[in-house]
Protein backbone atom coordinates (compact mmCIF):
# COMPACT_ATOMS: atom_id res chain seq x y z
CA UNK A 1 0.00 0.00 0.00
CA UNK A 2 1.39 3.85 -0.88
CA UNK A 3 -0.32 6.67 0.44
CA UNK A 4 0.05 10.40 -0.17
CA UNK A 5 -1.69 13.29 1.49
CA UNK A 6 -2.15 17.22 1.38
CA UNK A 7 -4.09 19.28 3.63
CA UNK A 8 -7.69 18.03 4.27
CA UNK A 9 -6.93 14.94 1.83
CA UNK A 10 -5.61 11.70 1.85
CA UNK A 11 -5.31 8.89 -0.92
CA UNK A 12 -4.37 5.23 -0.78
CA UNK A 13 -4.02 2.43 -3.51
CA UNK A 14 -2.46 -0.61 -3.50
CA UNK A 15 0.80 -1.36 -5.93
CA UNK A 16 -0.92 -4.77 -7.29
CA UNK A 17 -3.52 -3.51 -9.62
CA UNK A 18 -2.60 0.11 -9.05
CA UNK A 19 -6.03 0.39 -6.80
CA UNK A 20 -7.07 3.32 -5.41
CA UNK A 21 -8.58 2.48 -2.15
CA UNK A 22 -9.52 5.08 -0.20
CA UNK A 23 -10.25 9.23 -1.02
CA UNK A 24 -10.74 10.67 2.22
CA UNK A 25 -11.42 14.43 2.39
CA UNK A 26 -11.31 15.90 6.04
CA UNK A 27 -11.46 12.16 7.31
CA UNK A 28 -14.42 11.32 5.17
CA UNK A 29 -14.03 8.35 3.19
CA UNK A 30 -15.33 9.28 -0.39
CA UNK A 31 -14.72 5.42 -2.19
CA UNK A 32 -16.54 1.85 -0.80
CA UNK A 33 -14.16 -0.77 0.14
CA UNK A 34 -15.54 -4.25 1.46
CA UNK A 35 -14.44 -5.15 4.82
CA UNK A 36 -14.09 -8.97 3.21
CA UNK A 37 -11.55 -7.40 0.57
CA UNK A 38 -7.83 -5.94 1.03
CA UNK A 39 -4.73 -5.25 -0.27
CA UNK A 40 -2.87 -8.59 1.02
CA UNK A 41 -5.39 -11.09 -0.61
CA UNK A 42 -4.29 -12.81 -3.89
CA UNK A 43 -7.98 -12.15 -5.50
CA UNK A 44 -9.67 -9.07 -7.50
CA UNK A 45 -9.70 -6.28 -4.77
CA UNK A 46 -13.25 -5.59 -4.24
CA UNK A 47 -14.09 -1.19 -3.65
CA UNK A 48 -12.18 1.44 -4.32
CA UNK A 49 -11.34 2.04 -7.94
CA UNK A 50 -10.20 -1.23 -10.24
CA UNK A 51 -7.73 -0.38 -13.25
CA UNK A 52 -10.27 -2.68 -16.02
CA UNK A 53 -7.56 -3.59 -19.47
CA UNK A 54 -7.29 -4.33 -21.77
CA UNK A 55 -10.64 -6.25 -21.81
CA UNK A 56 -14.04 -4.92 -20.25
CA UNK A 57 -15.74 -7.82 -18.38
CA UNK A 58 -16.27 -11.15 -20.43
CA UNK A 59 -16.48 -9.27 -23.85
CA UNK A 60 -13.45 -11.40 -25.19
CA UNK A 61 -10.77 -14.35 -24.77
CA UNK A 62 -9.15 -13.19 -21.77
CA UNK A 63 -9.98 -13.39 -17.84
CA UNK A 64 -12.43 -11.25 -17.02
CA UNK A 65 -11.60 -7.48 -16.89
CA UNK A 66 -8.11 -8.77 -18.01
CA UNK A 67 -5.06 -8.62 -16.64
CA UNK A 68 -4.07 -5.19 -15.43
CA UNK A 69 -6.08 -5.29 -12.02
CA UNK A 70 -3.81 -8.38 -10.93
CA UNK A 71 -0.63 -7.15 -11.94
CA UNK A 72 2.11 -5.63 -10.14
CA UNK A 73 2.25 -2.28 -11.22
CA UNK A 74 5.37 0.01 -10.20
CA UNK A 75 4.71 3.47 -8.33
CA UNK A 76 6.31 6.09 -10.20
CA UNK A 77 7.19 10.05 -9.57
CA UNK A 78 4.49 12.67 -9.74
CA UNK A 79 4.46 15.65 -8.94
CA UNK A 80 1.41 16.88 -7.41
CA UNK A 81 -0.09 20.73 -7.61
CA UNK A 82 0.11 23.09 -4.94
CA UNK A 83 -2.85 21.32 -2.32
CA UNK A 84 -3.23 18.01 -4.11
CA UNK A 85 -2.23 14.68 -2.93
CA UNK A 86 -0.50 12.61 -5.85
CA UNK A 87 0.20 9.03 -6.58
CA UNK A 88 1.19 7.57 -10.10
CA UNK A 89 2.21 3.78 -11.12
CA UNK A 90 3.54 2.39 -14.55
CA UNK A 91 2.82 -0.99 -16.18
CA UNK A 92 4.42 -2.10 -18.97
CA UNK A 93 4.05 -5.22 -21.16
CA UNK A 94 6.19 -8.73 -20.11
CA UNK A 95 6.52 -12.19 -20.82
CA UNK A 96 3.34 -13.11 -18.79
CA UNK A 97 1.00 -10.47 -20.43
CA UNK A 98 2.13 -10.83 -24.25
CA UNK A 99 1.38 -14.49 -23.90
CA UNK A 100 -2.17 -13.59 -22.92
CA UNK A 101 -2.44 -10.15 -25.00
CA UNK A 102 0.16 -10.17 -27.87
CA UNK A 103 1.26 -6.72 -27.49
CA UNK A 104 4.14 -4.25 -26.21
CA UNK A 105 2.78 -1.46 -23.87
CA UNK A 106 3.21 1.12 -21.28
CA UNK A 107 0.41 1.52 -19.04
CA UNK A 108 0.22 4.95 -16.63
CA UNK A 109 -1.88 5.75 -14.54
CA UNK A 110 -1.93 9.09 -12.62
CA UNK A 111 -4.22 10.22 -9.49
CA UNK A 112 -4.45 13.28 -8.13
CA UNK A 113 -7.09 14.59 -5.23
CA UNK A 114 -7.85 17.52 -3.03
CA UNK A 115 -10.82 17.55 -0.21
CA UNK A 116 -12.76 18.47 -3.11
CA UNK A 117 -12.00 16.18 -6.48
CA UNK A 118 -10.28 12.85 -7.15
CA UNK A 119 -8.99 12.97 -10.93
CA UNK A 120 -7.66 9.80 -12.23
CA UNK A 121 -5.87 10.00 -15.76
CA UNK A 122 -5.01 6.55 -17.75
CA UNK A 123 -2.24 6.58 -20.29
CA UNK A 124 -1.61 4.07 -23.23
CA UNK A 125 1.30 3.91 -25.35
CA UNK A 126 1.60 1.62 -27.99
CA UNK A 127 4.98 0.45 -27.99
CA UNK A 128 4.87 -2.07 -30.82
CA UNK A 129 5.00 -2.18 -34.30
CA UNK A 130 1.30 -3.32 -34.95
CA UNK A 131 -2.18 -1.37 -34.12
CA UNK A 132 -3.41 -2.89 -30.57
CA UNK A 133 -7.05 -3.47 -29.66
CA UNK A 134 -8.22 -2.99 -26.07
CA UNK A 135 -11.57 -2.17 -24.14
CA UNK A 136 -11.72 -1.35 -20.14
CA UNK A 137 -12.73 1.09 -18.07
CA UNK A 138 -12.20 2.48 -14.15
CA UNK A 139 -14.75 0.21 -12.16
CA UNK A 140 -15.64 3.05 -9.75
CA UNK A 141 -17.13 2.34 -6.23
CA UNK A 142 -19.42 5.23 -4.49
CA UNK A 143 -20.67 4.63 -1.13
CA UNK A 144 -24.17 5.06 -0.44
CA UNK A 145 -26.37 5.73 2.88
CA UNK A 146 -29.67 7.37 1.09
CA UNK A 147 -32.00 4.40 -0.11
CA UNK A 148 -33.67 6.56 -2.31
CA UNK A 149 -30.56 7.65 -3.60
CA UNK A 150 -30.62 8.23 -7.23
CA UNK A 151 -28.41 9.02 -10.30
CA UNK A 152 -29.56 12.32 -12.84
CA UNK A 153 -27.86 12.40 -16.07
CA UNK A 154 -28.93 9.68 -18.25
CA UNK A 155 -32.15 11.13 -19.87
CA UNK A 156 -30.86 11.27 -22.97
CA UNK A 157 -28.87 7.96 -22.75
CA UNK A 158 -29.37 3.97 -24.19
CA UNK A 159 -28.15 1.07 -22.47
CA UNK A 160 -27.89 -2.55 -22.38
CA UNK A 161 -27.69 -5.61 -19.92
CA UNK A 162 -24.07 -6.18 -19.14
CA UNK A 163 -24.73 -9.24 -18.00
CA UNK A 164 -25.12 -10.45 -21.49
CA UNK A 165 -22.30 -11.20 -23.99
CA UNK A 166 -24.56 -10.52 -27.12
CA UNK A 167 -23.46 -7.96 -29.37
CA UNK A 168 -24.52 -4.55 -27.80
CA UNK A 169 -27.33 -3.25 -29.18
CA UNK A 170 -28.29 -0.66 -26.64
CA UNK A 171 -31.89 -0.98 -26.66
CA UNK A 172 -33.42 0.51 -23.77
CA UNK A 173 -33.98 3.82 -23.04
CA UNK A 174 -32.94 5.42 -19.38
CA UNK A 175 -34.74 7.93 -17.62
CA UNK A 176 -33.10 11.11 -15.96
CA UNK A 177 -34.02 9.05 -12.29
CA UNK A 178 -31.94 5.70 -12.03
CA UNK A 179 -32.31 4.72 -8.89
CA UNK A 180 -28.60 3.72 -7.55
CA UNK A 181 -29.47 0.26 -5.18
CA UNK A 182 -31.68 -1.20 -7.72
CA UNK A 183 -29.99 -4.44 -9.40
CA UNK A 184 -28.55 -3.57 -11.76
CA UNK A 185 -25.99 -3.68 -14.97
CA UNK A 186 -26.54 -1.29 -17.32
CA UNK A 187 -23.63 -0.73 -20.19
CA UNK A 188 -24.21 2.76 -21.52
CA UNK A 189 -24.06 4.87 -24.63
CA UNK A 190 -25.24 8.42 -25.09
CA UNK A 191 -24.41 9.47 -21.83
CA UNK A 192 -21.96 12.73 -22.77
CA UNK A 193 -23.09 14.92 -19.66
CA UNK A 194 -21.36 14.31 -15.90
CA UNK A 195 -23.34 12.17 -13.90
CA UNK A 196 -24.70 13.50 -10.62
CA UNK A 197 -25.12 10.97 -7.83
CA UNK A 198 -27.39 12.72 -5.17
CA UNK A 199 -27.69 11.23 -1.66
CA UNK A 200 -29.28 12.88 0.96
CA UNK A 201 -26.96 11.50 3.61
CA UNK A 202 -23.83 11.96 2.18
CA UNK A 203 -24.19 14.72 -0.38
CA UNK A 204 -23.99 14.84 -3.57
CA UNK A 205 -21.21 13.43 -5.98
CA UNK A 206 -20.57 13.98 -9.53
CA UNK A 207 -18.46 11.65 -12.17
CA UNK A 208 -17.62 13.41 -15.13
CA UNK A 209 -14.87 11.48 -17.75
CA UNK A 210 -13.14 12.46 -20.98
CA UNK A 211 -12.37 9.41 -23.43
CA UNK A 212 -14.29 6.57 -22.10
CA UNK A 213 -17.07 6.34 -24.77
CA UNK A 214 -19.92 4.39 -22.29
CA UNK A 215 -20.70 4.38 -18.52
CA UNK A 216 -22.00 1.37 -16.14
CA UNK A 217 -23.88 1.61 -13.33
CA UNK A 218 -23.81 -1.60 -11.38
CA UNK A 219 -25.50 -2.77 -8.39
CA UNK A 220 -25.36 -6.38 -7.79
CA UNK A 221 -28.65 -6.74 -5.86
CA UNK A 222 -29.26 -8.73 -2.58
CA UNK A 223 -28.95 -11.98 -4.25
CA UNK A 224 -25.85 -11.23 -5.51
CA UNK A 225 -23.61 -14.54 -4.31
CA UNK A 226 -20.47 -12.91 -4.06
CA UNK A 227 -18.06 -13.79 -1.10
CA UNK A 228 -16.08 -10.66 -1.02
CA UNK A 229 -20.01 -8.68 -0.56
CA UNK A 230 -20.82 -8.88 3.15
CA UNK A 231 -24.54 -9.97 3.29
CA UNK A 232 -26.76 -6.27 2.68
CA UNK A 233 -23.40 -4.64 1.51
CA UNK A 234 -24.61 -3.97 -1.78
CA UNK A 235 -26.92 -1.68 -0.24
CA UNK A 236 -24.20 0.66 0.72
CA UNK A 237 -22.36 1.63 -2.75
CA UNK A 238 -23.21 1.77 -6.55
CA UNK A 239 -20.47 1.58 -9.25
CA UNK A 240 -20.82 4.62 -11.51
CA UNK A 241 -17.87 4.09 -14.02
CA UNK A 242 -16.59 5.18 -17.28
CA UNK A 243 -15.36 2.45 -19.89
CA UNK A 244 -14.71 1.69 -23.31
CA UNK A 245 -16.79 -1.50 -24.30
CA UNK A 246 -16.40 -1.32 -28.06
CA UNK A 247 -12.68 -1.55 -29.10
CA UNK A 248 -10.45 1.51 -29.04
CA UNK A 249 -7.40 1.23 -31.17
CA UNK A 250 -3.96 2.88 -30.86
CA UNK A 251 -1.81 2.45 -33.69
CA UNK A 252 2.27 1.51 -33.71
CA UNK A 253 3.65 4.78 -31.38
CA UNK A 254 0.38 5.75 -30.59
CA UNK A 255 -1.12 7.21 -27.66
CA UNK A 256 -4.90 6.92 -26.16
CA UNK A 257 -5.90 8.68 -22.59
CA UNK A 258 -8.61 8.29 -20.86
CA UNK A 259 -9.45 10.42 -17.75
CA UNK A 260 -12.39 10.49 -14.81
CA UNK A 261 -13.13 13.29 -12.19
CA UNK A 262 -15.16 12.36 -9.34
CA UNK A 263 -16.12 15.89 -7.74
CA UNK A 264 -18.31 16.35 -4.41
CA UNK A 265 -21.65 18.86 -6.76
Amino acid sequence: MVTAEAEGVRIAACVRGAHVMSWAAHGIERLWMSPLSGCGADAPIRGGVPVLFPQFGGFGPLARHGFARSAQWAPMAFDAAPGEAALAFELLDSEATRAAWPHAFRLRLEVAASPAELRMTLRLDNLGEAALRFTGGLHTYLPVADPQAWIEGLSAARAWDGASTERPQFPVRLGDHVRALDPQDLVIRGAVAPLVLHDAVLGDRRVAADGFPNRVVWNPGPEHGLPDVPVGGERGFVCIEPVAVVPIVVPPGGTWAGEQRLSLA
